[in-house]
């Protein structure tokens, strides 16, 4: 066979031949120039193994590694695994939720005021225990002092004059009042005397002959009577004119109506008892209201159409234990219509009558005085004249 030569040499070629060189990239300005980073989910210089500078050549195949790098770049790895795994979701039963991680990268909320409530002070977390409970119990006690504004206030006080009170205990009745929301004192006396005087007529302002209905409600949803106006004009109320407390009221009843029926049993339970807004309107100032309205009227309606006349057979009006016991005493209407003056409107005292616990308690205390009461004797006598005959079996 014949052996191959040497090869030929590389023929030289035309420079028309050969193919346009490329035009070099045009350099950008010093400050423009960028060295390339690392990726941004790239692991960090401490995950990668260092090689010798002896390269591949080196005995070792791919190079030697280099010493053991020191403990704070072997932590790093650690660390950067660990920012990379999610963190357990709530639903493992460990570990924050999404809601408590956001709520980590808000600012600190800023402190309370120096006049904030104690509890506030302390921190948003602590709030006082049973803030509902204290509600209520705001709400019942209103509802004692605004039905104790009309029972011993207007009622019995300025009303029929069974008693007499110093200016300290006027002012907190004359508040009550306001609290009650019933009319003021000055109107409130002149229809209950007409009330007394008229009583069952024409000239009674929620006269019971015209049904449940009316005698409740229905009094103050229409116009009155033209004899109610009439009758109501002739009376003497020179006894209530003469008293600058009640005036006082008359003449800024709304505004201390929108304060202290209102605005301060819904204000009191928000903000020392941290209760919420909507409970504190609606328990401790409107159903509270509702209820005292409803305690009142049952007087005029209840207590005219249901139960005994031990007293007088021959009037409308009843006892009612039921009615006395939401009225604070009221619902003895039999008793009170036959003796208006006694300032206890009952025979029994303090059953089921907590008005005359109270006026009790302030003659004690010095506020009230002259208290008018019947005999047992004329009580007794006034039984066997006209009363129905239930007072035997009772």
């Amino acid at each position: 066979m014949r052996e191959p030569g040497p090869p030929h040499p590389p023929l030289p070629q035309h420079p028309s031949s050969r193919p346009p060189a490329r035009p070099a990239p045009p350099r950008l300005p010093s400050r423009a120039r960028r060295e390339p980073g690392p990726r941004r989910d790239s692991p960090p210089a401490a995950l990668t193994p260092r090689i010798s500078p002896a390269g591949r050549g080196s005995p070792g195949g791919r190079g030697a590694e280099s010493p053991a790098p020191p403990a704070a770049e072997q932590a790093a790895p650690l660390k950067y695994l660990r920012a990379r795994l999610p963190e357990p979701h709530s639903s493992h039963g460990e570990g924050p939720t999404r809601a408590s991680r956001c709520c980590r990268r808000l600012p600190p909320p800023p402190p309370p005021p120096a006049c904030a409530p104690a509890y506030r002070r302390r921190g948003a977390e602590t709030g006082p225990p049973h803030a509902c409970a204290l509600a209520a119990g705001g709400a019942v006690l209103c509802f004692v002092v605004s039905a104790l504004g009309i029972t011993a206030g207007s009622h019995r006080l300025w009303s029929h004059r069974s008693y007499k009170a110093t200016l300290p205990l006027r002012i907190f009745l004359t508040i009550a009042n306001s609290v009650a929301f019933q009319n003021d004192i000055y109107e409130w006396v002149r229809d209950h005397r007409v009330h007394h005087k008229f009583s069952e007529t024409d000239a009674d302002p929620h006269n019971a002959m015209r049904g449940f209905f009316f005698s409740h409600i229905g009094w103050l949803l229409v116009r009155k009577h033209p004899d109610v106006i009439e009758k109501g004009q002739k009376l003497d109320l020179s006894d209530i004119k003469a008293d600058k407390v009640v005036m006082f009221q008359r003449r800024y009843y709304k505004p201390s109506v929108v304060l202290l029926c209102f605005t301060l049993p819904t204000v009191v339970p928000w903000y020392f008892w941290d209760e919420s807004i909507i409970i504190s309107f609606f328990i401790p100032a409107i159903l509270r209201y509702a209820v005292a309205l409803n305690a009142a009227w049952l007087v005029n309606s209840a207590a005219h159409m249901f139960g005994n006349r031990p007293y007088d057979q021959h009037i409308n009006p009843r006892e009612n234990p039921l009615v006395s016991l939401g009225a604070l005493g009221e619902g003895f209407h039999n008793y009170h219509h036959t003796f208006p003056y006694d300032y206890s409107t009952s025979e029994f005292g303090w059953r089921f009558n907590l008005t005359t616990a109270f006026i009790d308690l302030m003659c004690f205390l010095g506020l009230a005085s002259d208290r008018k009461k019947v005999s047992k004797e004329v009580i007794l006598a006034r039984k066997m004249r006209t009363g129905d005959g239930s007072h035997k079996s009772g």
